[in-house]
């Protein structure tokens, strides 16, 4: 059942295996060197260049020969080919972009000058073939209008072998991270805008001349004229192409402060075009870029500042005498400050029960786990004072608050206490209480009347202690 979404989801143009690749330069090695023969010979004929069906027969003559010997000099090469282009993937980056842009850029002039004379001599080879078989005999005018028959076939076999090279290598070196302008876009514009009227009107003025044998000076002023007429067509559309590529042209070759400026002012099409379309989708893109850039860099601040106030919260619970306790709801203790791990011994990571009973004395901790847990977890809060043990067995009265922290929903998170020892506070409450009990037994032995007498500021008067 998912089969069909799982094949609409691969990608239209996959990048090529190195296997893929090599299969893909055989084949385009094999169409350079059958199509001219075969296909552009069969043109030649049909036109009338050459008699048919006896052309065929020249392949069992010289051309048969000639074909097979370019064949297989030039197979021979493939695997060196292949060799080069898989060690470009292997080089250090700007070196494999260096020398592929200066080795590809020649493909495009190099495929149509070996197809050219590959074609030259194939045609001569033919007329050869032919006249020792007794089929025609051709003058030096014939053979040099057979070479101007061969423009069509030239076209016919560059044209398709060169887009499927270059693209099919561009899906081998691209998505390895090679990117170069091996064939610019004006160049595949010029084929299309030059190469394809060129074509038919060779074919027709071949066609014509070999069927009427009219060939004046007219007939080249009209070859010439619809030729320019294409160059001019093909020169405004690729004024027209540069102009819609422009902003995405300035974008890539925008330094680094001017890159910011069109990252923050965005991209504006130029051009009513998919160009077009795609500037405003990448200005878009763009945007959102630096929407979201901007809101990382308040979140990173509020982080930062987020961070600073808990450390600064860390080194206060750290630096105060208080022993601070965290534990989540399992019971498990998250955190003791200082004071704790040095007057308790213990570490965070260990089981709050188990802390509990061996840091406070026996009806501490039964406090705390019958009253003091449960009423912070019911409440909010707990405060009572209970008692830790010392490093010596002694019991140290401390002040303790339990706090439990819980979430919006109300469910537990952790609990924490502070306590702080009172020891001192005891012991002087004790005096206190130790003094006041003296006075007054000495008050009960002294003869007569001993009194306190205030008065206030109001008139009102009073005796807040008599013997």
């Amino acid at each position: 059942m998912n089969m069909p979404s799982e094949r609409a989801t691969e990608p239209e143009f996959p990048p090529l295996t190195e296997a893929q690749l090599r299969r893909s330069i055989y084949v385009a090695a094999i169409l350079a060197l059958l199509l001219p023969p075969f296909i552009g010979g069969s043109l030649m004929g049909v036109v009338g260049f050459y008699p048919m069906p006896q052309f065929y027969l020249v392949f069992f003559s010289y051309s048969g020969a000639y074909v097979a010997a370019v064949m297989l000099a030039v197979l021979s090469q493939v695997p060196k080919a292949c060799r080069f282009i898989v060690g470009l993937t292997q080089l250090e980056h700007a070196e494999a972009e260096a020398r592929a842009q200066r080795v590809f850029a020649r493909v495009p002039w190099y495929l149509l000058g070996s197809v050219t004379l590959y074609s030259i001599f194939g045609a001569l080879s033919a007329d050869l073939s032919l006249e020792h078989m007794g089929y025609a005999q051709y003058t030096l005018r014939d053979h040099l209008f057979h070479q101007f028959g061969l423009i069509p076939v030239v076209l016919i076999t560059v044209f398709p072998i060169f887009f499927f090279f270059v693209d099919r290598l561009g899906r081998y070196l691209a998505p390895r991270g090679l990117s170069v302008t091996a064939v610019p876009l004006w160049v595949k514009l010029l084929m299309l805008g030059i190469v394809t009227p060129l074509l038919i009107d060779s074919l027709l003025i071949g066609y014509y001349y070999n069927h009427t044998g009219y060939f004046q000076l007219e007939t080249g002023v009209l070859w010439f004229s619809l030729l320019a007429l294409a160059a001019g067509g093909t020169w405004l559309a690729w004024r027209s192409l540069r102009q819609g590529a422009a902003p995405l042209v300035a974008f890539i070759a925008s330094s680094p402060n001017s890159l910011a400026e069109h990252i923050r002012d965005g991209l504006t099409p130029l051009s009513l075009d998919e160009l077009g379309e795609l500037t405003a989708r990448i200005g878009q893109l763009l945007g959102t870029i630096v929407e979201n850039n901007h809101r990382l860099t308040a979140e990173v601040a509020q982080r930062k500042e987020a961070e600073g106030e808990r450390d600064r919260l860390a080194s206060i619970l750290e630096a105060t005498t208080d022993i601070v306790s965290m534990a989540d709801p399992q019971g498990n203790i998250l955190y003791f400050n200082q004071a704790g791990r040095s007057m308790l011994g213990k570490e965070a990571n260990t089981e709050m029960g188990a802390v509990i009973a061996e840091v406070h004395p026996l009806w501490a901790a039964d406090l705390i786990f019958k009253e003091g847990v449960p009423t912070a977890i019911r409440e909010g809060a707990w405060l009572g004072e209970t008692a830790i043990l010392g490093p010596d067995g002694r019991e140290i009265p401390v002040s303790q608050v339990i706090l439990s922290h819980k979430d919006d929903l109300g469910n537990l998170l952790y609990l924490s206490t502070i306590m702080r020892d009172i020891s001192e506070r005891q012991d002087v409450q004790r005096r206190l209480e130790a003094r006041d009990q003296l006075l007054r037994r000495l008050s009960e032995r002294v003869p007569g009347v001993i009194y306190q007498y205030r008065l206030y500021a109001d008139g009102r008067a009073c005796f807040p202690y008599a013997s």
